[in-house]
């Protein structure tokens, strides 16, 4: 039992690695769907972020994993120049450019105590002896052996835990100056080289493919906890468009990277359109309802967990046939063995998301707000979370609206 189980726990963990390595997790990506610089065989440039080892790894990554776009580094552009100077100053030698901003979080640097307990493992075996007689039970006996305690010991090392977390924000502008594409995440390693390369991989490698194909990874649905109300004596039935309202965000992390306001109403705009039938989301302003979207947390934060250990009893039962001498029938010989197994966990951190949702609905004519909705979820990939807040907003004001 106890071969089985580690065989079953190393297989478990086999699984999880694969597919946590193996999911894609959805992008907070923006796509302007009227330009078409973004193709197979058009040369983009990387403005320099005035770093030689960040522009390298930008470069390396771009030419190494984004194989159907030429690219440069463009290290003799002003990188606090306008956009609009940069195409001015890039005209003729490439269709587009991206210029890369990121923000270093508050490093994170905790410190966990070991363990060094002692417990008792008390071992024994149960025996039965079954004895068949022309294949009727004869006799059974019964009876324990093997049974002894001793005292064993819990080792958990000391542990740290270390990260950087770091917000890359990619912008991506046609020649004239005017945003085409944009896109944010937030990662973290134990250095912010490391993690900057990360984000590098990750954008050439895989965000280009998506803003090329106009697509976008699938997310994980994450249980959400809501609230609504609607103004008494209002009714939704039956309108049949709502104004989006360019999305607001508060959340302090990410409010001053407008990419990120401009990824969450892309969201908003195509689970509208996959959510609510007969309804249409757009960005009219004389549609009977206005819809105001404002992200109030979009928090990653750090949980201790100290190092501990548990004890669970344990069995494996092994069964023996055991042949007749004058006859084809067997006794049989079944052994049970009880021992205390021991799980350690290493001190380290978790990190826990925050993300939450205000939207609110307001009829045109009268400017009265008449429904409201907060969504909020506490675990996941924040992307992930927001996805799952708009799919079931949409699902609670499709039913009202009928």
């Amino acid at each position: 039992m106890l071969i089985l189980k580690r065989i079953l726990l190393c297989m478990l963990g086999l699984f999880l690695l694969m597919t946590s390595t193996a999911y894609a997790y959805p992008d907070a990506i923006w796509l302007d769907h009227s330009s078409h610089e973004l193709v197979a065989g058009h040369k983009g440039a990387i403005i320099s972020v005035g770093q030689g080892n960040l522009d390298a790894a930008q470069l390396g990554a771009a030419r190494s994993k984004s194989l159907t776009i030429q690219w440069i580094l463009a290290n003799d552009v002003d990188p606090a120049a306008t956009p609009e100077e940069i195409g001015r100053q890039l005209a003729g030698k490439v269709n587009f450019f991206v210029i890369t901003t990121y923000k270093l979080m508050p490093e994170v640097h905790e410190r966990f105590s070991g363990v060094r307990q002692s417990y008792t493992n008390r071992e024994w075996t149960d025996v039965t002896y079954k004895e068949n007689q022309m294949a009727m039970p004869k006799s059974r006996r019964q009876w324990t052996e093997d049974e002894w305690s001793h005292t064993e010991y819990v080792d958990i090392p000391a542990s740290t835990f270390d990260t950087v977390p770091v917000y890359v924000v990619r912008r991506i502008y046609d020649m004239s100056g005017k945003l085409i594409a944009a896109h944010g995440h937030r990662l973290e390693s134990e250095s912010f080289e490391r993690t900057f390369a990360d984000s590098a991989g990750g954008f050439f490698g895989g965000v280009m493919n998506n803003l090329m194909n106009n697509s976008n990874d699938p997310y994980k649905r994450i249980d959400v906890s809501a609230n609504e109300w609607t103004a008494p004596g209002y009714s939704l039935h039956n309108k049949a468009s709502i104004y989006l309202a360019p999305v607001t965000v508060a959340a302090a992390d990410i409010a001053d990277f407008p990419a990120y306001a401009l990824a969450f109403e892309n969201a908003a705009m195509l689970q509208a359109a996959n959510r609510l039938h007969g309804v249409m989301v757009t960005h009219n302003e004389y549609a009977p309802l206005r819809m105001e979207i404002d992200v109030a947390n979009f928090d990653n934060t750090y949980e201790r967990a100290e190092a501990h250990y548990s004890l669970e009893d344990e069995t494996r039962t092994d069964y023996t046939d055991i042949a007749h001498d004058d006859d084809c029938f067997s006794d049989t010989l079944e052994e049970t063995r009880h021992w205390t197994e021991c799980t350690t966990y290493p001190g380290t951190c978790y990190l826990k998301t925050n993300v939450t949702l205000s939207i609110k609905l307001y009829d045109r004519d009268t400017n009265q707000l008449v429904y409201s909705y907060i969504g909020n979820t506490v675990e996941g990939e924040t992307m992930d979370d927001l996805y799952s807040i708009l799919e079931d907003f949409y699902g609670k004001l499709g039913n009202k609206i009928g």
